[in-house]
């Protein structure tokens, strides 16, 4: 019994190309993830509610940043909107102001409790998924086999 085997890629050139791929794939979906984890915060998906001390605290303006800024929003995560708003996209995937993290793992900084409330939704986009597969079969380099006998 004979077995012949073809190979329709170039294993070492898909090695060298394999970092870039992931880069754009990165690139692509840190936007997405940025959509994501806004429209988590907009639907409250963390499903936990503001304290009364927080309410409270909102309606007289006196917001952790220590600048007077009265809301009747009763919506955890957007207060001044900062947060909301400089959730980001980029190149290097998903950026936000550093306490927003905090926010979503339930950290305390001494003077701020923060409950957890996972927010950030980290996702592939489908036009980044759609880019990976075509550069993947972009110029492929038949190698020829070797005769099996």
């Amino acid at each position: 019994m004979k077995v012949k085997v073809n190979i329709t890629y170039n294993a070492a050139r898909l090695v060298k190309s394999l970092p870039r791929m992931m880069e754009k794939v990165i690139e692509g979906s840190g936007h997405f993830s940025a959509e994501l984890s806004r429209k988590s915060i907009q639907e409250e998906r963390h499903k936990k509610p503001l304290s009364q001390r927080t309410i409270k605290s909102r309606l007289e303006g006196n917001h952790p940043s220590g600048k007077p800024f009265k809301t009747r929003s009763i919506k955890p995560l957007i207060w001044s909107g900062n947060l909301y708003n400089n959730i980001k996209g980029t190149k290097g995937g998903l950026e936000m102001p550093t306490y927003g993290y905090y926010h979503h793992i339930g950290r305390d900084t001494g003077k701020i409790k923060r409950p957890e409330r996972p927010f950030i939704e980290l996702g592939l986009s489908e036009k980044a998924v759609k880019q990976f597969k075509r550069d993947l079969e972009i110029n492929p380099t038949p190698v020829q086999p070797a005769p099996i006998g």
